[in-house]
This record gives C-alpha cells, sequence and structure tokens, in this order.
C-alpha cells in the first residue's frame, strides 16, 4: 500500500493546507491542474466552483490548449501566487473565514494525487505558462431530459425549451431570463464547431497527461459523442487512466444496458484504471423528484443497481447540490447509501460507493440559508447519524462527516436581513411559477417546510397588496 493510500482524505487535505500555504494564503493547485470546457457554448472554468468564462477565438486560434489555459484564467493564477483572493473562488473563501479548522475545496482538490503531482513544477513555471490539465471536465453537447431547479438553458435542452416558451422566472435576479434571441444560438455540427475542432487538435498532446477524464453535459449518455469516446478507449487502451462519467442515471433501461456492456470491455480489455460514475441525485425519494423535474427516483437507484451488478470493478459517487429543498429528508440518502455499501462493497477493496455534499449558492434563494435557524436540527440529525456510522466497509469516513459538519455552518451563518427578506420573497415567486409550470405541488411534496413557505408566502402577498393601494 502507498503513503496517500494508507492516509484519510482529511489528513491528505490537511497536508495539503500546509503546502498551498507556504506558497501564499490563496494558492490552489485546481487553478492549474483541474478544468471543466464546456465545447457546445465555448465556456470553461477551474475548478467547477467559479462561474464559466467564455473562451475567446482570438486566443483559440494561436493556440488550442486556450481550451483550458485562457488569459482570464492566468490573471486568476498570478493573483493566487501573490497571496490575493480571486473573488470568482469565494466558494472556498465563505468556508475558510467561517472557521478556519473547516476543511475547504481548496485542499481537498490541491491534495489529491493527480493535482499535487505537479506543484514543484507550478511553482517554479509561474502564472503565465501553459499547461495541460490533469483533470479535464468535457461536454459535447446540452441535451438533457431534466429541468433541474438550479440548472440553466446552457446546459439543459429541457431548461432551453421551457424558457423558450414560458420565459425566466420573475425574481429579484430573473432566473434564467438571459435566454435573447442571440443567445439561443446552434453552433451548429461538429465540423463548424471551433472549440470541438480545437479540442481534437489539443488531443494529441493532452492525453498523455490527462489522469482523470470526466465526461458532462448535459446528460452524457444522450450523446453519441460519449459512446465514441468510450469505443475510442476500448480500442486505444490507457491504463493509467482514471475516467469519469457524470450522469442523472433517468436514461431507459435500453441505454443503461448498451452503457453497462462497453464499461464491461473497457476492463476486459484493460483500457483504463479505474472507473467512476457520479450520480446526481440532491435528496430522497419524490422530494429529489421536484428538485430534478423528470427524474424517477426509483428508476435511478434501480440503475445505479444495474451499473454496480454488472460491472464489478466500477464507482458510483452521488453528487448531491445541497439546497433548501434537500434539508427535510436528506438522512434517508444517507441511510440508503449505508445499504448499499453494504449489498455491493467488496472486503479488502476500494469503497465503491461515495457521495459528495457541496452547498448551493445560485440562485441564492434556495440556498439553505434562508431556511429558519431552527431547521438545523435536520443537519443535527444527519451529523449524528453519519458520525454513529464510521465503519471503514459500509460507513462514512471522516471527510464525509466534516463535509456535512461544514453544511451546518454555513446554514448558521447570519445573512443581512434586508438580502435575506428579498431572497425570501423570491423563493415564493419561484416555486409558485414552478408548480404553475410543471404541475408540481410544493406544499404536498414538502410538508416539513409547508408552515415556513405559508408564512413567507402570506408576507410577500401582504406586502404587494399594500404596494398596488
Amino acid at each position: 500500500m502507498d503513503i496517500a493510500s494508507s492516509k484519510s482524505q482529511l489528513q491528505i487535505s490537511e497536508e495539503a493546507k500546509d503546502h498551498l500555504n507556504q506558497v501564499s494564503p490563496s494558492f490552489c493547485l485546481a487553478k492549474w491542474t483541474m478544468a471543466t470546457i464546456h465545447l457546445q457554448q465555448g465556456e470553461t472554468h477551474s475548478c467547477y466552483h467559479p462561474k464559466t468564462h467564455v473562451v475567446p477565438l482570438k486566443e483559440l486560434k494561436k493556440d488550442s490548449s486556450s481550451l483550458h489555459n485562457t488569459e482570464f484564467k492566468k490573471q486568476q493564477r498570478k493573483k493566487m501566487l501573490s497571496g490575493e483572493r480571486p473573488a470568482e473562488c469565494e466558494y472556498c473563501w465563505n468556508i475558510e473565514d467561517l472557521n478556519k479548522n473547516l476543511v475547504s475545496d481548496r485542499f481537498i482538490r490541491s491534495g489529491e494525487p493527480w493535482s499535487m503531482l505537479d506543484y514543484e513544477k507550478i511553482k517554479s513555471s509561474g502564472w503565465d505558462q501553459n499547461i495541460n490539465p490533469r483533470h479535464l471536465e468535457l461536454s459535447f453537447s446540452s441535451n438533457c431530459q431534466l429541468k433541474c431547479i438550479y440548472c440553466n438553458p446552457t446546459v439543459s435542452s429541457k431548461w432551453l425549451e421551457e424558457v423558450k416558451q414560458f420565459g425566466g422566472y420573475k425574481t429579484s435576479c430573473s432566473f434564467n431570463d438571459y435566454m435573447t434571441p442571440e443567445k439561443i444560438v446552434e453552433l451548429g455540427p461538429k465540423e463548424s464547431n471551433p472549440y470541438v475542432n480545437a479540442f481534437w487538435n489539443w488531443w494529441p498532446t493532452l492525453k498523455n497527461d490527462l489522469l482523470v477524464f470526466r465526461l458532462t453535459g448535459g446528460e452524457p449518455l444522450l450523446s453519441k459523442e460519449t459512446f465514441k469516446i468510450l469505443d475510442t478507449f476500448i480500442d486505444e487502451p490507457n491504463p493509467s487512466l482514471e475516467l469519469s462519467i457524470n450522469s442523472n442515471l433517468s436514461v431507459s433501461s435500453a441505454l443503461i444496458d448498451n452503457f453497462t456492456e462497453k464499461l464491461q470491455l473497457l476492463f476486459l480489455n484493460k483500457s483504463i484504471k479505474k472507473l467512476m460514475i457520479y450520480g446526481s441525485i440532491d435528496t430522497f425519494g419524490e422530494q429529489a423528484e421536484y428538485i430534478r423535474t423528470g427524474l424517477r427516483f426509483n428508476h435511478f437507484m434501480d440503475n445505479v443497481e444495474k451499473i454496480l451488478t454488472a460491472v464489478p470493478q466500477a464507482q458510483i459517487s452521488f453528487t448531491v447540490t445541497y439546497n433548501a429543498l434537500s434539508v427535510p429528508r436528506f438522512i434517508l440518502l444517507l441511510k440508503h447509501i449505508v445499504e448499499l455499501r453494504k449489498k455491493y462493497n467488496i472486503k479488502g477493496q476500494p469503497q465503491r460507493i461515495h457521495f459528495d455534499t457541496p452547498y448551493l449558492r445560485y440562485p441564492n434563494y434556495l440556498s439553505i440559508q434562508v431556511l429558519p435557524k431552527e431547521f438545523t436540527k435536520y443537519l443535527d440529525e444527519q451529523i449524528v447519524f453519519a458520525q454513529a456510522n464510521t465503519s471503514p466497509f459500509f460507513g462514512f469516513s471522516t471527510l464525509e462527516v466534516a463535509k456535512l459538519e461544514r453544511l451546518k455552518h454555513w446554514m448558521s451563518k447570519s445573512v443581512d436581513q434586508n438580502i435575506l427578506k428579498v431572497q425570501l420573497k423570491d423563493f415564493v415567486i419561484y416555486f409558485e411559477e414552478h408548480d404553475r409550470r410543471r404541475n408540481t405541488n410544493f406544499i404536498e411534496t414538502f410538508p416539513e417546510l409547508a408552515l415556513f413557505y405559508k408564512e413567507i408566502k402570506n408576507i410577500k402577498n401582504t406586502e404587494d397588496n399594500a404596494s398596488n393601494k
């Protein structure tokens, strides 16, 4: 067993913190080593917390690696090396400023083996040098059959259909009300997309540096390019690569069957080192279905078990965007994770079932911070359950517990009352419209939030009536 594998993720993150702070208090390797690139719209970011920005075509013409090494990113790298905090990285600054002992994603991402590998190289090369990412998340298409409450038309074709029909939601931030005719533009087939062309030009020099390649979307299992990539690795093995695929795992059973057959061939041919499927789910049962319109929870879990059964080498991680609607029944998802671990973990082998709990920031009226502070009782229950189930075989790791604890800290943070007042009004506006458009019922689906919802709805209606007089 190597040294890294004998340490907990929390220990590795703490060691990464020390290494980073030797350079500067705002240094993060992920700005160099990690990239997400949406080829369908020509946008990128590093890591996945900052907003995406457009890759300028004039930069792309000079160097295809500008899909990652944009001039904008280089300026953020410069700030990090000098100790200045890039504003776009507020996700981590929020956590670090709450409590210096909380684990930050800056330490987690930098502590990953694929990231720390280039620590010395990045320190010596500076901010203005081009570098190939070790971890690449790539999307070819925004085709998706779900409409998650916090998503947007640029990465979900279903959201685009809704915005074309109804427009955006009339909240204070005009949620998703930005798809003007000029922005609703198809880039056309792959041959006419300069970003796709640049990617394949970059690929020969990129592929040997990649340690993690993650396909995303939209829903990547609805893209022919995803299966083309899988076939490429089946035919041209890369045994040092960790292949990851983001999916809502809500596609048809036939498509899941085709997918699992490809995965079986990858391992039969020894084409990859590791496989991780990231299944997007935010809580349990009908409440999860409300958050992610189009999701069938039982079908999702059936597909999870189908993959775990058919491909014993596969690992699955539940990707949770922890939001206000996740809070009431998230403990049921934690309990289900324990049961899946008991059923599918193999003694003496790595953990097969993971989960991550990043907190939602935008739109801010869906954040857990809009809930009354007494709702932290649900977080307490979740934390106590995780702490009571720490068996190395099926229980929770110290890092998983630490991430739940930081959610409570974030939820408990005081919010400016004027800002909160706007957020609560937006909360009502959003879900009234959601129920109207999608034939849903917030109060019936979230009885735990019914009183809270009715109270803020009454306040909104009273204020609206007063302003109309």
